[in-house]
């Protein structure tokens, strides 16, 4: 069946199997439960949740570095493994978290930008080189750096390479795993602005993986909360953040610093911790931390629940909403 999305997910799982020690029993770990998304063309989504709850394995799987266990992921309506790995790398690029650890130190940047485009065999040397100019001026990179190495370049100017290293084939889908959390505040907004200038002037679209609320508010059009693995409310940016459903939801959204320092560290009423993922609650997975937790709640997995805000998954939405 074909899709306008660029991207979909059909119920997609990942289950892995895992042990504590040399002579423990094996146990399924499943860290991505049954995952359905779909990313249009122009948008920015956002894949929000904390860490553990199965973001960067979800990427994993988009990035064909991981097949799913089950389910289809789907780009541009086919499904993934019926088309060319090559095909694939060039329609969707990755900028990762850690841009002291994702370039490699001892290749100038010219070499990490070409590389891309040496490999696919896009144009002789002349024409590479005046590609990756063109992109490294459109990151704001000087000439100069041609002939640096990573270590000669600031955080900030390094996750500029990375996102030219991203951009140098044209893909349409940029996976963004949390590629402002390792920088200092002062560049984060920097690297956030041209994030947004690439995608107008480009036409891109981006995945955009974050545990960092303000940062999704600055950025996203369309929000996708996970929690234990499973999407468990999803909606427009405006929706998630203006009127927001499930009880995860809220918390993750009270969590949000201001910069106001009177009102201190917020309480967030989380009242237990994360749950171990290899044993995870019965009923719905987030009730032994939910303050609105219901008896049905610890027996019965909730409802998916579609309107036309978005969805959520969560026994409150049988009756009105709170």
């Amino acid at each position: 069946m074909k899709t306008d999305a660029l991207l979909e997910l059909r119920d997609v799982s990942r289950s892995f199997i895992v042990r504590n020690g040399l002579f423990a029993p094996k146990k399924q770990l499943q860290a991505v439960r049954g995952v359905s998304l779909k990313l249009m063309p122009g948008d920015v989504l956002a894949l929000v949740g904390e860490s553990g709850c199965g973001k960067t394995t979800l990427a994993k799987m988009l990035l064909d570095t991981l097949p799913p266990s089950s389910g289809q992921i789907l780009r541009g309506g086919s499904a993934a493994n019926a088309r060319n790995r090559r095909e694939r790398t060039r329609q969707l690029q990755a900028v990762f978290q850690d841009p002291y650890s994702s370039l490699n130190p001892r290749k100038t940047i010219g070499n990490i930008v070409s590389l891309p485009l040496r490999v696919h065999q896009q144009g002789n040397p002349a024409e590479i080189r005046a590609t990756v100019d063109r992109i490294m001026n459109l990151v704001g990179l000087p000439p100069r750096f041609y002939n640096s190495y990573p270590n000669q370049l600031s955080g900030g100017q390094r996750q500029r390479v990375a996102i030219a290293r991203a951009l140098v084939l044209r893909p349409e889908i940029i996976i963004c795993d949390e590629p402002t959390s390792a920088l200092d505040v002062s560049v984060q907004s920097q690297i956030l602005n041209l994030l947004i200038d690439l995608r107008a002037e480009l036409g891109l679209s981006y995945l955009f993986i974050s545990h960092d609320l303000a940062v999704v508010e600055h950025l996203a059009s369309k929000v996708a909360v996970m929690y234990l693995g499973r999407i468990v409310e999803s909606g427009t940016a405006r929706t998630i953040f203006d009127n927001p459903r499930h009880p995860y939801t809220r918390a993750l959204l009270a969590s949000v610093l201001t910069p106001d320092p009177g009102k201190g560290v917020p309480d967030i009423q989380l009242g237990a911790t994360f749950p171990n993922p290899l044993a995870p609650p019965s009923g719905c997975a987030f009730h032994p931390r939910c303050p609105l937790a219901r008896p049905e709640c610890r027996i019965e997995a909730p409802p998916n629940v579609v309107d036309e805000t978005g969805a959520v998954e969560c026994h409150l939405y049988k009756e009105p909403i709170l």
